[in-house]
Formats: structure tokens, sequence, C-alpha cells
């Protein structure tokens, strides 16, 4: 399209502007404000009534175009991880993070809003877990921001046969899930706020696997209490902080672990899912070093994935930056 076009121009023009701005501190990713809008959201809408998806995303390429100059740390962190995986122009590719990051949105709400629109969606690995679908087993899903995992939760769903559970922290991103909750998303899901995880909520989940269903969580960004609950582990070449919690919830429900990845192509989206673990065992002695053990494996796995898929990892924040506030 014409304005992402114009936005690669820019890119090329003002690549220097993306580096990091020096001294600057790198905040908990919580604390990110979101820049999304309602206003946005309305001419994302009217572009797709107008010229259906390939509108959408021409308008989406010029908004993600015009947010990619306007936002020099997010530009910056960014480049930083396009330096870790390789790329050899992080101008262009961190561009291409921003406008990819905008047709991901607009896919989900296709989806949801406009589903003879969207993207298909194809469920390969379902065959490593019908072994424990027909014993009537639940289990833990590990999700990623890799890719696109929002938008197979109702396939995935019905292919498991059983309702899902998301933990997610709904707060940084509340415009957008508040969209995506007037368009009904939760569908065959629901939707748990993991700032409000306690006992009572591990016991609802404990329930829930007992009787068939899965719970799906991301395992790729430090926690919201900081390092004191992460692990830092090697990630594309030097540590970073892996949140605990994914692994010591499925060592608590005592279930099997399987990993979700879904990434876009040309004729849509692909969701895989992998036997990662029979079950999490947490010796009570060396506690901390297996947690470190199950956080380092599932980096490696994700690490293998970015590094498949490089412009598909939508983690805008200083990943590998220490938490100061821990």
């Amino acid at each position: 399209s014409l304005t992402l076009a114009i936005g690669i121009t820019l890119s090329w023009l003002l690549a220097p502007l993306a580096a990091p701005v020096a001294g600057a501190p790198s905040p908990h990713w919580a604390r990110l404000r979101e820049r999304g809008t309602a206003l946005g959201f309305a001419l994302a809408r009217l572009a797709v009534r107008l010229g259906g998806r390939r509108g959408g995303r021409a308008l989406l390429a010029g908004v993600a175009a015009w947010f990619w100059l306007t936002d020099a740390r997010r530009r910056g962190w960014c480049q930083a991880y396009l330096r870790r995986i390789g790329s050899r122009r992080q101008g262009r590719d961190s561009l291409a993070l921003f406008v990819r990051f905008a047709w991901r949105g607009l896919d989900n709400f296709l989806a949801l809003a406009r589903p003879e629109l969207a993207p298909p969606v194809q469920v390969a690995g379902l065959e490593a877990v019908r072994p424990l679908l027909a014993a009537g087993c639940g289990g833990v899903l590990l999700v990623s921001h890799h890719g696109n995992v929002e938008i197979c939760r109702s396939v995935l769903a019905g292919g498991l046969g059983r309702r899902m559970t998301v933990l997610m922290h709904t707060a940084q991103a509340a415009r957008y899930n508040a969209l995506m909750r007037r368009l009904g998303r939760e569908g065959a899901t629901e939707t748990l706020e993991v700032g409000a995880f306690g006992p009572a909520a591990a016991m609802a989940l404990a329930e829930r696997v007992e009787a068939g269903e899965w719970i799906a969580i991301a395992a790729d960004r430090p926690p919201l209490s900081g390092e004191r609950r992460a692990c830092r582990v090697p990630f594309l070449g030097a540590p970073a902080a892996f949140a605990e919690g994914p692994f010591l919830i499925a060592a608590l429900l005592g279930c099997p672990v399987v990993a979700l990845f879904c990434t876009a192509g040309e004729a849509g989206y692909t969701a895989r899912l992998e036997r990662f673990a029979e079950r999490i065992v947490l010796p009570r002695h060396e506690r901390e070093a297996a947690l470190a053990e199950w956080a380092a494996r599932y980096a490696a796995r994700l690490e293998a994935e970015c590094r498949r898929e490089p412009l598909q990892w939508f983690n805008f924040f200083d990943f590998w930056a220490a938490d100061e506030a821990a």
C-alpha cells in the first residue's frame, strides 16, 4: 500500500532516531501507557467496511508508521531485540514489527466482527494431546506474545472440546480489551485477571483442570511483582527475566503442560500444539533450581520461534532490563 511504502521510506531516512535514549530508565512493561484510541478503532472499522481486510491493513499500516515515528522508546526497544536476532536493517524491521502488530489486532477484530473476512486458522499437533483428551484430562497451555494466540482461542477451544480459561493482565491494554469484550471475545474462553490471582482462584483452576478444562497463561513476560518472582535465564544471547508463575501454577495443578504457538503465514494462521511436560515437579530442596530449569527450557523453545519468525514477536518493552524496583 502507499501508506506502507511511505512508512518504509521514512524508516530509512529516520532509522538513527530508533536508537535507545541514552540513560533513559526502562519501566516495567505493565507500567507502559496504552496508546490506542477509540477514534483509531472507529477508523479501522470504517476502512474495513469500505475496503475489506485489505483496506483495513492499508489504513493501519499508516497508523502504525505514525506510532513508530512518535515513540522513540518502543522503537529503540524493538531495535535492541532485532540486533539480538541478527537483523541488519533494524530501522525497517522495527517499523515492520509495528505494522504487523497492528495487522494482528485487525485480524482479531475481524475474527469476531466480520468472520467472513478473517484469515483462516489451522490447528496442528492435536494428535499430541488427543490421548489427554481421551482420558478426560485438562492441562496448562503455555502461550507467548509471539504470533497471535488470541485469534485461535475459539478454534482451539473447539479442537480441545473444552472451555479455556485465559490468565492475563488486562489493565495495560484496557481500551483494546474493552473493545474485544463488546464484540463478544469470550466465546468458548473465559479471562481471569492475573493480578487478582490468589488461593481462591487457584482452587477454582484446580477444579476446572480436574473437569478436563485448559488454563492458558503467557510464559514470556516478567511477572507483575518484578524479578522477585522471576528466573533470569539465557534468551537470545543474554539473561532475561521469565516469570516463575506459569511453572508454579502447573506444578500446583499437577497436570500436563502443552506449549502453544500461532504464527501468521501467506494462507492464514497456523496454531501448533506441543507437549512440553507430562508434569512439572518442584523438589522441595531444589525448588529454585527446578524453576530456573523449566524457565530456561521454555526460553530456548521461544528463542527458536523468534529465530524462525523474527518479525512476529510483539514485546514492545526492554525485555533484558533488570527491574531496579524488584
